[in-house]
């Protein structure tokens, strides 16, 4: 057996959350644009998908601090998708 010196976390990604009963986060943000923001995000689901997975890759690239709590990150990660909207020019001036 290989013994594992000197690691600090292990993360595993289950495409749901904990805080979310096995949604998705796309899924769940998806419906709430669809709910409550259709007037000002009036893209396609496959634009948002985009915009989704670009967020993602984001956060991968930054170096988010360790005390950061879920809202900041969500925060900052709905900038992300929300300025690649806008340089697709997929958002209304």
């Amino acid at each position: 057996m290989t013994i594992l010196k000197g690691i600090k976390v292990i993360s595993f990604d289950y495409g749901g959350t904990l805080d979310l009963p096995g949604t998705h986060w796309f899924k769940f943000l998806w419906e709430l644009i669809q709910t409550n923001f259709t007037q000002d995000i009036p893209v396609s689901k496959e634009a948002f998908w985009e915009a989704y997975v670009y967020g993602e890759q984001q956060l991968e690239r930054t170096v988010v601090p360790p005390d950061t709590g879920l809202l900041d990150t969500l925060k900052c990660k709905c900038r992300y998708e929300m300025d690649y909207l806008a340089e697709q020019e997929l958002l209304p001036d």
